[in-house]
């Protein structure tokens, strides 16, 4: 067939035959690339269970779609006789490989982890190989193995493909309920993966015979070969995972090719333990009461003697870390690189304890976002969660063995942050707390750290710890200082303190280290600047982002106080720090927060790009008439945190305005009715939380305010010259009057109420125990409670939502399970969805937007972000 042409592959070289197919090389001229073709052969392509099989091994390949899985591009039939065309790997099988020897220890873990999540990935999909040996697995020209050959894969609930008299599979390779004519399952190529990976290692098969019948035997009746034999330095960890995989009874053996794959990750960091075969040697006890230089206890003045210098040695260690810890110092030719990813949108990362692996969370296409995992050395990041969430940062950590993730997912069911666990091979997630933010394990790996706010209502927040498997969660610490600002944290080498941030003044932190057991605190840092993060090193250094210089860089400083040392430098944002064992190897997240104003249409359900410069934008309002955009800018990009500016501008994006200018951030704008004002909130950099102000201007001169009311945390606009405003520290929400500059109490304390539909009737949400719930009142009966009950307005899907407008009889609100607007009536009580196209939109943003009847602006934004890994960061 070579120098044929089969549809639009030019037949180039025959590259392999095997009983199930022939394999060619072929050119693909319309898409002008190499591919790989595979025939049924001739003599056979008539016969009905054989051409069963050859497009079951496509219909089964074709499902799955991993890097280490050959990827099939179509199947077809040339002259009734069917063809299948694959991915062309440019490479050697490891059979031919192995003709130079057996493999490296590294290298054969490395393709065995690679083999491993290609067979998790057919698993997970319901399909099992049955035909796993040297020939059907490729390592390319980049060093990737490629799992090739699915001819044999059974699906479930697939028909039974088998020979008379025979059995499927090569002989060598298979399982003994394979080889019995038993059930097939996933547990046979795990028997079969083990067999490959004894090769790998030795050049030899576990199990051996001259001929078929004492192959037979060997396999169902006879013990592997002790891996020993031939490497006697091999590690307790692989002759354990070996022993395991190969146990003739598959109940024994490993029930998940993951938890495999997980062990073998692990034997990376065992490598320094090993096996030997060793002759015991009988030693009789002896018959007197004290042997010969034995004291009463029972130990030798030898041994008495050892124990000394060995206490003296730990106290010199002790002391060692204690005087010269402080004297780490930065190795000045330390390497930076910047790790490839095909993500743009990605959060804080996390790297393995040997620095080789990190995880993240990031957006895909669709704005999904999902934990990938991926070696520091390739840029083929692999998903293993899919529970698709909105961004949340500091979201994943990996576990001190390599083998879980912790992270952060939003559960819209319950409208909460929660934490949750997946292999890094990954499989079904498990939850294991709510309300949990920042989750990191514990450096024993026996327990998970997290923040906890206090309530949604209070900004004070507590440590709190969990086992992996959600038991036992309990209160660490609650910090009883802090309101309001950046909030991290991380364990104390020993897991017994944290370094943890605090915030002074509701403007800037402070690193402060607690131990957890004494409840004794230490300040470390005095700078009164921003801190991102923190990362405690085994060598007793903490790294942490800070931009005490004006830029947000990476510091480093002993954990027993001192000078700060610079680790990055330049315009950067350099946040989110994870570190290897022994601090060597550093991973963090330069990030760029971006956002675009868009314009949303109710009544279309469609939407509108109006900028498209890469600026941080937030809080973003539309005016009452339609014609103006007020929104938040930055006029310093790239620090951890620095002060906004108020920008006016028409809604077509021209003529823009800067309104204000000081020291000082600027949240929530919302336009008067008239759009003559406008107001948000106030608070200065340098000072407290608590003088967080109420600032409304009159846009005919903005230059000084109109009106200031200190210490608001939330108001709303009711007409011209009437707000509703929520004083910081109060349960109570009152009616203010701009002209006279008073106010009264709206409602009852402990609800947050507003007039509705011209003022006749009050809609609150009542966060009184035993009473919580969202409510509307008729103003008219407002005096009569008992005889006129309130009516439920909402249900407890939106309990939590913001109301984001009014408008005569109706109210426009966001649902936050299903993601969409809604629209009710007050006076029917009809509920009608509003369809729409609303790209980029979250619902964080609906505290802040202010509706101009069926309009609205809002910021789309985007995390532009890349990870830089540091290299043998100290001398």
């Amino acid at each position: 067939m070579i120098g044929e042409t089969i549809s639009h592959y030019k037949i180039l070289e025959k590259l392999g035959e095997g009983g199930m197919g022939v394999v060619y090389k072929a050119h693909d001229t319309k898409l002008n690339r190499d591919v790989a073709i595979k025939f049924l052969p001739q003599a056979i392509s008539k016969a009905g269970v054989e051409r069963e099989r050859f497009l079951q091994e496509a219909q089964a390949v074709a499902a799955l779609n991993h890097p280490n899985i050959c990827v099939i591009f179509e199947i077809n039939d040339d002259a009734e006789q069917p063809y299948i065309v694959m991915e062309y790997v440019d490479g050697s099988t490891i059979r031919t490989k192995l003709e130079n020897g057996p493999f490296k220890l590294d290298d054969a873990v490395k393709y065995g982890i690679q083999i491993g999540e290609a067979l998790n990935e057919a698993h997970s999909k319901g399909i099992v190989h049955r035909d796993i040996k040297a020939d059907n697995i490729i390592i390319n020209s980049k060093g990737q193995a490629k799992v090739m050959d699915f001819g044999l894969a059974k699906l479930k609930g697939s028909m039974k493909l088998t020979r008379t008299s025979s059995t499927v599979g090569t002989l060598g390779y298979m399982a003994p309920e394979q080889i019995q004519g038993g059930e097939v399952d996933t547990r046979s190529d795990i028997f079969a993966f083990a067999v490959l990976f004894f090769e790998m290692l030795t050049g030899k098969l576990p199990f051996r015979g001259e001929h078929e019948a004492a192959m037979i035997y060997s396999i169902v009746n006879e013990d592997p070969e002790p891996i020993q034999k031939y490497l006697p330095e091999i590690s307790g960890e692989i002759v354990h995972i070996l022993g395991k995989a190969l146990e003739k009874n598959p109940d024994d053996r490993y029930q998940h090719i993951q938890d495999l794959a997980v062990d073998l990750r692990r034997s990376k960091k065992d490598s320094t333990r090993v096996s030997r075969t060793v002759n015991p040697v009988y030693k009789p006890e002896s018959k007197t009461a004290h042997a010969v230089g034995q004291t009463k206890s029972g130990m030798s003045s030898n041994a008495k003697l050892i124990g000394s210098v060995a206490g003296g040695l730990v106290l010199l260690a002790a002391a060692y870390f204690i005087f010269f810890s402080t004297t780490v110092t930065i190795n000045p030719d330390r390497k930076f690189r910047r790790l490839d990813i095909p993500f743009t949108q990605v959060s804080y990362p996390s790297i393995s304890a040997d620095g080789k692996w990190i995880a993240f969370a990031a957006a895909d296409i669709r704005g999904a976002w999902d934990v990938y995992y991926m070696h520091v050395d390739e840029n083929e990041p692999k998903r293993v969660t899919f529970d698709s969430s909105e961004f949340i940062q500091q979201s994943s950590d990996i576990s001190p063995d390599g083998s879980k993730i912790v992270y952060n997912v939003v559960d819209r069911s319950k409208l909460k942050v929660v934490a949750r666990v997946v292999s890094v091979l990954g499989g079904t997630e498990k939850q294991v707390a709510e309300r949990a933010r920042l989750v990191r394990w514990r450096p024993d790996g026996k327990r998970i750290g997290y923040v906890q706010f206090n309530n949604p209502q209070n900004a004070k927040y507590s440590l709190w710890s969990v086992e992996p498997d959600g038991s036992d969660n309990k209160l660490e610490f609650a910090d009883t200082v802090t309101l309001d600002g950046r909030f991290s944290f991380c364990w104390a080498p020993d897991g017994n303190s944290i370094a943890w941030l605090r915030t002074f003044k509701g403007s800037y932190q402070e690193l402060i280290t607690k131990d957890l057991v004494s409840g004794s605190e230490r300040q470390l840092t005095h700078d009164k600047a921003n801190i991102d993060d923190v990362c405690w090193l085994t060598n007793g250094m903490i790294l942490f982002s800070s931009n005490r210089n004006g830029n947000s860089n990476l510091w480093m400083i002993s954990s027993t106080g001192g000078t700060p040392q610079q680790v990055t430098s330049g315009t950067n944002t350099d946040l989110g720090i994870s570190a290897s064992t022994g601090g060597q190897t550093v991973l963090y997240y330069q990030a760029q927060q971006i956002g675009k104003i868009w314009i949303g249409n109710i009544t279309s359900g469609t939407s509108k790009q109006i900028t498209f410069e890469d600026k941080q934008i937030d809080d973003v309002s539309l005016d009452p008439t339609g014609s103006k955009i007020a929104y938040v800018g930055y006029t310093t990009e790239g620090a951890i945190s620095s002060g906004n500016e108020l920008f006016v501008m028409n809604r077509d994006g021209s003529n823009r305005q800067q309104i204000t200018k000081g020291d000082h951030i600027i949240t929530k704008i919302h336009w008067s009715p008239n759009a003559a004002y406008i107001g948000f909130l106030e608070q200065p950099l340098k000072y407290s939380s608590d003088s967080t102000d109420l600032t409304i201007l009159d846009l005919s001169n903005p230059v000084s305010p109109y009106r200031s009311i200190h210490n608001v945390s939330g108001f709303r606009w009711i007409d011209n010259s009437t707000l509703t405003i929520h004083i910081r520290g109060t349960a109570q929400n009152s009616l203010y009057h701009l002209e006279t500059e008073k106010s009264e109490l709206l409602y009852e304390d402990s609800t947050n109420a507003t007039l509705v539909d011209g003022k006749k009737m009050m809609a609150y949400v009542d966060l009184r125990n035993g009473k919580g719930g969202f409510y509307i009142r008729s103003m008219q009966y407002l005096a009569h409670p008992g005889q006129y009950p309130p009516k439920l307005f909402l249900t407890a899907e939106v309990l939590r939502s913001m109301i984001v407008s009014n408008s005569q009889d109706q109210y426009i609100y966001w649902g936050n399970i299903h993601n969409q607007f809604f629209r009710k009536s007050f006076s029917s009580g009809k509920i009608e969805k509003i369809s729409g196209d609303f790209r980029g939109l979250q619902a964080s943003q609906l505290f802040v937007m202010t509706f101009n009847d069926h309009e609205f602006a809002y910021a789309a934004h985007q995390v532009s972000g890349k990870y830089v890994l540091i290299e043998k960061l100290f001398k």
